[in-house]
């Protein structure tokens, strides 16, 4: 897991991701979004 989460950081930083929106329906049939925002490269270097 831990492989796969430095890869998506890299790549977020390398390719300059400001955030991940996903759209999406409930089992009521109701739209609901949520907005990811990468940590920034402040908090990254903390957790290392």
């Amino acid at each position: 897991m831990e492989r796969q989460l430095e890869y998506v950081l890299r790549t977020v930083e390398e390719r300059g991701v400001r955030f991940v929106r996903l759209w999406f329906t409930d089992v009521l049939g109701f739209l609901k979004s949520v907005e990811i925002t990468p940590p920034s490269s402040r908090s990254r270097s903390r957790r290392a």
